[in-house]
């Protein structure tokens, strides 16, 4: 099949100017923002939490008027000056830590088997993300697509495996070779190893790379990689942040980090890859670039972040479809999953 896409790589990296728009600002999902009695009765948020969140949103857009169009302010005077934003997510903190406490063991929480350090005993959600563990625990590892839909309106973010309406399958099977970019202490790579798949584990912050570690030595077959996944194998500046989630490769950044390509590195390693998930913070596109042979080669399962920058749905799909065009693209409110179909993998 002829590839219609004849934008360089290098063009398709290049970052959008970020402009957004008051919906973005208040992430325009209805069900997020009203109080939700069904959520209460099934235990899945406290009564006090879900009756707060109008206030939370109606607050938020009172900052976005203050700051006149000004996104960058309206942020940050939304996560530093709106006090219902913070006395909610104390509240929430500790409705999750009651639910969780169950699973703790020493300096781990275990999960129905699967093991991971804990890094505040004052915030186990840290440990424990909803979009990872929510279908784990209460849904008996069912990613089909109407329990998917319904936890949209309760957790902030998709789970990043997906069953969908006509058996579109992006979970992880038994066997698979496993790429985790941006693993952080390694939630998602344990997971998969439940699973029966073998996790390489991309992570480039040295604060974060430690918990990975603890991770990987209580979870058999995470191999922990320190250093980020782009488009080449290079050294660049890295914002880095403690082992917050959100550190991100950035000009302005504190310290140097390494990064390899995909290709490179599975061809060096002689690895065949199954499934990739990545949440790096806006470097998505840079990784798949990276990757193109692999998607070539192996079209592997992807589950990918498409949150970070505002073109990164339109961006990400045409870097995987120019890299392989057999490849079927499934757009979520927050995530990309892409999958071939197994019997046009070898046409």
């Amino acid at each position: 099949m002829k590839n219609k896409n004849n934008e360089s790589w290098d063009n398709l990296l290049k970052k959008p100017v970020e402009t957004f728009s008051a919906n973005e600002y208040l992430e325009p999902k209805i069900m997020h923002v009203f109080p939700s009695l069904k959520m209460i009765f099934k235990r899945e948020r406290g009564i006090a939490e879900e009756f707060m969140k109008p206030l939370v949103y109606l607050l938020a857009g009172v900052f976005y008027l203050m700051s006149f169009g000004d996104m960058k302010k309206a942020r940050k005077l939304h996560r530093e000056k709106n006090i219902m934003l913070k006395l909610m997510e104390k509240i929430h903190r500790n409705f999750r830590n009651n639910a969780l406490k169950r699973y703790i063991e020493g300096e781990y929480v275990n999960i129905k088997g699967i093991r991971l350090p804990i890094i505040s005993k004052d915030d186990l959600d840290r440990s424990v993300p909803d979009e990872i563990f929510k279908i784990w625990i209460k849904y008996n590892d069912n990613y089909n697509y109407k329990i998917v839909n319904k936890l949209d309106a309760t957790i902030g973010e998709d789970p990043y495996c997906y069953i969908g309406p006509n058996g579109e399958d992006i979970t992880i099977k038994s066997g698979m070779n496993v790429i985790d970019a941006g693993a952080w202490i390694g939630d998602f790579s344990a997971y998969a190893v439940k699973k029966g798949a073998k996790v390489y584990a991309f992570e480039p912050s040295p604060d974060t790379f430690k918990w990975l570690k603890k991770t990987a030595e209580v979870n058999k077959n995470i191999i922990p990689i320190q250093a980020g996944t782009g488009d080449k194998d290079e050294t660049l500046f890295f914002e880095n942040q403690g082992d917050d989630a959100g550190n991100r490769f950035n000009k302005k950044g504190n310290i140097k980090i390494k990064v390899v390509s995909l290709d490179n590195w599975a061809k060096k390693n002689k690895v065949r890859v199954d499934f990739i998930k990545a949440d790096i913070e806006g470097f998505e596109r840079n990784m798949l670039v990276g990757a193109k042979n692999i998607l070539k080669r192996d079209a592997p399962v992807l589950s990918l972040c498409t949150y970070h920058l505002p073109d990164d749905p339109e961006i990400m799909k045409k870097i995987i479809l120019r890299a392989n065009p057999k490849y079927k693209i499934i757009q979520r409110y927050r995530k990309m999953f892409a999958y071939v179909d197994k019997g046009t993998k070898n046409e």
